[in-house]
Parts: C-alpha cells; sequence; structure tokens
C-alpha cells in the first residue's frame, strides 16, 4: 500500500487538473519505449471473448463501442512536469536489471522456459514513454501524475505497472506482436478474411478495419489510406494444434474471395505449410467465398489489423496512420520536428512487427508506441456509466492498493473493452495479470527507496545473444526505402531517487504468489533521463 492517507493529501479531480505544459525542447532529452497483443498456446482463452452471429447481435446484452467510449466525455491528462519525467524516469532505469529479469520474459511453448523477450525490449519500453512525455505524439499523454510532485510519482508509476501488467500477459510472454485469427463463424471456423475485421458480434469492434477511419474529427487526415493492391503477411499466429494461419492481406485478383480455416481437417495434403509448426488444419474450398462477421469475403486492402503491445486494440488505418504522421514518413514531409523514424508505416504496415531498424531498442520501442497508443486513448480515457480510470486510478492508489476490484475492471476494459462485469464477463489470464502487477510494484518500491537487491542493479542479460536478424525486406512490390541504423540509447543511469511517499512492496492478493540520445541528423534528439 502507498504509505500516504488518502485524508492527508486531498487530491483535486483530473479533470481540473491543469499542469504548465513544459516547452520539450531538445536541450536535455526525457526517457524512451512500450506495446501489448495476445497469442494463445489454446483457443480457449480467445474463445472466451466470441458470440456466434447467430445466437446473439450488438444489442444483445453487449456493449458496443459507441457506448463504451462516449465522445462527449474527454478527460485532460495533464502534460507531465520535467521534475515528474525525471524522477520517474530514473526510477524506471534504476528498475531495467529487475524488470528485465523478472517481468519481461516470453515463455517457451514446447519447454516452459523462460527468457528475455526479444520484441519488447525494456530499453524501448522507456523510449516510448519520452516520445509520449515530451508530446510527440501529440496532446494526448501518459498519464505520470498530478498533483503534489511525491503524491503524482505514485499516481504515475502505478499507472505504468497497470500497463505492463497487462502488456506482458497480451504480448510479451509469447513475443507477439501482430493480431492473431480468433473470431469463428456459426460452423466454428475461422473466416481467412477475419483480417479485414473481428469482434463485430462481441462489441470488441463496430467497423472493419480497413474501410472505417476511427479517428476523432480533428484527427481524420492522419489516417492511412487503403491500398488495393498492398500485400501483407502478419508475423504472428496461434501455437495450439489446427490454429488459423497468420493474418494476411492481398488483392482479390481472380474475384473468388477467401474461404474459412477448419482446424479439424488434415493438412497433408497441402504439406502442413501455411506456418512453421502445423500439425492440422487447412482451408475448406466447400466455404469460398466465406464472410467475417462485416461482411467481407475477401483481404483485398485488409492490411490494417492491430499491431504492437495490444494488437486487438490497435486496429485500423487511424492508429497506424497517426503513428506515421507524427513519428515516421508523414512528419518528414510535413516537417515537423518531431519526425522520429525513416520509415513509412502507412506503406509498409508490417513494419511495426518485423521491425525497420537492426537495432532491437529501436523496433521495440515503435512496438511499445503502438501500446501506449491503445492505452492512452481506450485505457486511460475510458469513462462509462460514472466510472472513470483515472479517479478510480487515483482512489486504488490512495487506498494502499487493496482493491482488487479495480485491478479486475482494468482488466476487463482492455480484454472486453467494458469495466462492468455484469456486462462483459470475467477477463481472461486473470491470475496470472494480478502476479505481473505485484511483481512490478515490488520492483518499482525498492528501487522508489533504493532497496533493490544487488542481484537487480547488475547489468541485465546481454540480450544480444537473443537477438534475431535485421530485419527482412517488406513483403509487398513497393519497398520504403531501409532506413539507417542509428544507435539511439546510452547506459541507462544508476541514480536512485527516494521520494517521501514511496510504493510499498505490499501485493494486491492476500498470497502473492537511455542513451546517446536518438540523434538523426535532420530531427532532435529524445529526452535525457537526469535526476
Amino acid at each position: 500500500p502507498i504509505s500516504r492517507s488518502p485524508s492527508q493529501n486531498p487530491t483535486p479531480s483530473p479533470i481540473e487538473m491543469k499542469l504548465p505544459i513544459e516547452s520539450f525542447e531538445p536541450t536535455n532529452p526525457p526517457f524512451e519505449s512500450v506495446i501489448i497483443t495476445n497469442n494463445p498456446t489454446s483457443p480457449n482463452d480467445e474463445e472466451m471473448l466470441v458470440t456466434n452471429p447467430q445466437t446473439a447481435s450488438p444489442t444483445n446484452g453487449h456493449t458496443t463501442r459507441s457506448t463504451i467510449f462516449p465522445t462527449d466525455e474527454i478527460l485532460d491528462i495533464p502534460a507531465p512536469s520535467w521534475d515528474l519525467i525525471a524522477k520517474i524516469g530514473t526510477i524506471l532505469t534504476a528498475s531495467k536489471s529487475a524488470m528485465t529479469r523478472r517481468v519481461l520474459l516470453s515463455r517457451d511453448i514446447v519447454s516452459g522456459d523462460e527468457s528475455p523477450t526479444e520484441l519488447y525490449q525494456y530499453d524501448g519500453f522507456i523510449g516510448a514513454i519520452g516520445v509520449y512525455s515530451k508530446g510527440d505524439m501529440g496532446s494526448k499523454h501518459f498519464y505520470l501524475g498530478a498533483g503534489d510532485l511525491n503524491v503524482a510519482i505514485n499516481y504515475g508509476l502505478v499507472n505504468i505497472a497497470l500497463f505492463l501488467s497487462q502488456a506482458t500477459i497480451q504480448s510479451v510472454a509469447n513475443d507477439v506482436c501482430d493480431e492473431i485469427s480468433w473470431e469463428k463463424d456459426v460452423f466454428g471456423r475461422y473466416p481467412i478474411s477475419n483480417a479485414c475485421g473481428q469482434g463485430r458480434f462481441s462489441g470488441l469492434a463496430d467497423a472493419a478495419y480497413e474501410d472505417t477511419n476511427q479517428c476523432e474529427e480533428d484527427e481524420a487526415s492522419m489516417a492511412c489510406s487503403v491500398d488495393p493492391d498492398m500485400t501483407a503477411i502478419a508475423l504472428t499466429n496461434p501455437q495450439w494444434a489446427g490454429a488459423p494461419p497468420p493474418l494476411e492481406c492481398y488483392p482479390n485478383y481472380n474475384g473468388e474471395g477467401t474461404g474459412a480455416w477448419d482446424s479439424l481437417l488434415s493438412c497433408t495434403k497441402d504439406g502442413c505449410n501455411f506456418y512453421d509448426g502445423q500439425v492440422r488444419g487447412s482451408i475448406d474450398p466447400s466455404t469460398v467465398p466465406s464472410s467475417n462477421s462485416f461482411g467481407r469475403k475477401d483481404v483485398e486492402g485488409c492490411c490494417w489489423w492491430g499491431r504492437g503491445a495490444f494488437p486487438r486494440g490497435s486496429a485500423g488505418t487511424c492508429a497506424i496512420g497517426k503513428l506515421n504522421y507524427y513519428l515516421g514518413k508523414r512528419a518528414h514531409d510535413d516537417g515537423r520536428l518531431s519526425a522520429r523514424y525513416d520509415v513509412d508505416f502507412c506503406d509498409d504496415p508490417s513494419s511495426i512487427c518485423r521491425g525497420p531498424s537492426s537495432d532491437p531498442n529501436v523496433n521495440a520501442e515503435i512496438r511499445w508506441l503502438m501500446g501506449i497508443q491503445f492505452w492512452v486513448e481506450k485505457v486511460q480515457g475510458y469513462t462509462q456509466d460514472g466510472w472513470s480510470y483515472i479517479d478510480q486510478l487515483h482512489n486504488f492508489v490512495d487506498k494502499g492498493l487493496v482493491d482488487t476490484g479495480f485491478f479486475d475492471n482494468v482488466s476487463r476494459i482492455v480484454t472486453r473493452q467494458c469495466h462492468d462485469e455484469s456486462k462483459c464477463g470475467k477477463p481472461f489470464s486473470l491470475a496470472e495479470r494480478r502476479d505481473v502487477f505485484d511483481k512490478i510494484i515490488d520492483i518499482f518500491a525498492k528501487a522508489q527507496t533504493g532497496k533493490l537487491d544487488i542481484e537487480e542493479t547488475l547489468a541485465p542479460i546481454q540480450q544480444e545473444q537473443l537477438l534475431t536478424s535485421p530485419p527482412a525486406e517488406k513483403p509487398s512490390n513497393n519497398p520504403t526505402s531501409h532506413p539507417s541504423d542509428r544507435p539511439i540509447f546510452e547506459p541507462p543511469l544508476t541514480t536512485v531517487v527516494e521520494t517521501d511517499a514511496p510504493i510499498t512492496a505490499s501485493p494486491t492478493t492476500k498470497n502473492p504468489t537511455s542513451s546517446p540520445s536518438y540523434t538523426p541528423s535532420s530531427y532532435p534528439s529524445s529526452v535525457e533521463l537526469s535526476g
């Protein structure tokens, strides 16, 4: 629990808080990156989120996105002050080794062995947080706290811990980045056209990915344009026997459309070569054409499935378009100082998961940024039926992190886009999410007070030994130019900042189980962490 009584330092409503926006000049760089997905080893978890289109409709007890995210309630998240950025950044940096060794681990589905993630490195997470902190992704900020500095730090650290605990289960634990095919038709098969959109009948999406902007009116111009000739294939697919293949898009040359994947069919006739490790399952020829829940029967122009730390919540032309607008080629073309990556994410959305750079930290930062974008807009900004994430976060921290109901509600928002159990049921993998959250709080609390064990402050495992080879060429006919390789991180700071109100290591359950800065010649560096 937090060592501060909520009555000692009353905090105003987050809507009333107005901190001055700092200049964010690139003189003393901030800190860096993060993201989220789900790649189940069995279909059971995913099936919990699927509603049969023949037995239910969006109005039959399911909450649709239009009611989950009302446009008339916009929370004002203040820009963090430099002091707040520096103090939280120093704590995050001191936590690097422990986070790498204890939290950001991927699991081998065969042996069960864990090793540091190859897609979501911690330096990349810190980088992405820095990008949001200095306003390079627009006026929507990741919440690092507000009000009295020593109180604000705890709000910010707990928000980060919630984000990382959810991301770890959604994507890091299986080292996945692309959205997977998870929605079944009435016959229990997976339409290949799921690449065009999933979740209509379970309330997880209200429009097909490729044909709806999904941006707010003032951001509509940021969305990517749909190219019917684009081709792409996901790097991620489920790992259970008979699982459907990776999502894919390509032109509908013959006009026949696509079929549906039957997990029970034999794959020997096709050579079991839809993906590595395939043991059964194939496209049933009799199902051509087969439609997804949005009525699409082909995959032309459907290259906009979700990617990053929370792929299911990051789909559509808007999310990828905003990344390109603020940090990619669009930023270069428009002359914005925030331009950071020499890549056109709209022309090559697969570069998010494939990685446009030979530096794994740069690639991780991009994946984390997609996840943070999801968190800022769909979790941190969530307000429904009088329940506000920011208000509930303050209450959770003020009362010592003992309200497990809050954590459950956050897990529901992430997995079902709804906080109310009576409307959307239970989130999957809840115990695992709580366990990871407890670990992160323990690490942050010890880093905050300088009590991390010696072995947890040593240099983390050398991840270079685990990295994959440089990125492959773009799987389309019009590849973008390969970005030059640039180092963007310096050795992390080791100074620990002590505050007057540290988080304690108490769990939420009864039995708890940077950088030479990124400085391309034509645009500014990221912000450096300093005490």
